[in-house]
């Protein structure tokens, strides 16, 4: 065992449009850092940057805590470590931001235990952390956050993983506006249930979507992405969404659609084209509704990674 390990991933778009809880997206506007240490029996967390003083030290009730106690209860390891969780990411933004702490922590731990576990076991393992924040072991954010780029992850026995290379013309414009959605919330309004019709129009969009991201055909992912059932859900969670993609439609976005559970909202461009632009209609689309926002110009962002570890 090492004495020291630090990781780091990124936040991370969930469901992309159709890919409700399957497609995950990172992106590189920001990232969590985790430090693991042996240390006394247990699981001692300290949570440093922002939004530190929101998020519970208790590892049961932490994505980066619970994922780390399941990576340990499948090594058969007990809890003797101090974790140390630095925040890039805001909560509550639907940027994945618990999913990053628990990539990173997941990353760091088998570094730290020199478990040399698959992509696939620690997005697995990751996912168990989000049940701290969204009551489920969803693994699109986490998929994202460990691999990298666009990712498809299929949660059955065994996993079926598929990764894109996004291609690097590939921007997408952010707003997060000032409010939060709670995931728990946002699960809650979902419908229990769907039509054949809705569901055969969703695999449709859902498969066409990613076939055009492989294909590096920015403009017909854009167009593959909204309108999803899911999306409709929780559109009345975020007020002036409605407002902000029709503005950023206008201002030459090809298409836009709520990052995870929201309230983030993503448009999708080329690097030809005047993101600036856009953000400044998303800006103004949840000024509408008398909410700020701000705006971020991004691109995929990287797998999670060891950044430091020691002997």
């Amino acid at each position: 065992m090492k004495s020291f390990a630090r990781a780091r991933a990124c936040s991370s778009i969930g469901n992309v449009g159709y890919g409700f809880d399957v497609f995950g997206l990172a992106v590189d506007i920001a990232a969590d850092e985790v430090e693991i240490t042996p240390g006394p029996p247990g699981l001692h967390l300290t949570i440093t940057g922002r939004d530190a003083e929101n998020i519970p030290t208790d590892p049961d009730a932490n994505s980066a805590g619970r994922a780390v106690l399941a990576l340990l209860a499948k090594a058969g390891i007990a809890p003797a470590f101090n974790l140390r969780i630095n925040k890039g990411t805001r909560s509550g933004s639907g940027l994945g931001s618990s999913a990053a702490s628990a990539a990173a922590a997941v990353v760091a731990a088998d570094a730290l235990l020199e478990l040399n576990l698959s992509r696939t076991d620690l997005t697995l393992l990751a996912a168990e952390g989000e049940r701290a924040s969204a009551g489920a072991a969803h693994t699109d954010n986490v998929a994202a956050a460990i691999h990298g780029g666009f990712v498809i992850f299929s949660n059955e026995s065994p996993p079926r993983v598929a990764t894109v290379t996004p291609p690097a013309t590939l921007r997408i414009v952010l707003a997060l506006p000032a409010t939060r959605v709670n995931t728990k919330d946002a699960r809650a309004v979902l419908p229990q249930s769907v039509t054949v019709p809705e569901y055969s129009r969703g695999a449709a969009r859902a498969a066409l979507s990613a076939l055009a991201l492989a294909n590096a055909d920015i403009a017909a992912f854009g167009s593959c992405l909204e309108g999803s059932i899911f999306e409709a859900a929780r559109t009345k969670l975020v007020p002036g969404f409605a407002a902000a993609c029709a503005a950023s439609r206008n201002a030459g976005a090809l298409g836009c659609v709520m990052s995870g559970a929201g309230p983030t909202t993503a448009a999708i461009c080329r690097a030809d084209q005047d993101a600036a632009a856009i953000a400044a209609a998303l800006k103004a689309g949840f000024a509408s509704a008398k909410i700020d926002a701000e705006t971020f110009i991004a691109r995929s962002g990287p797998p999670a990674a060891v950044i430091e570890a020691r002997p």
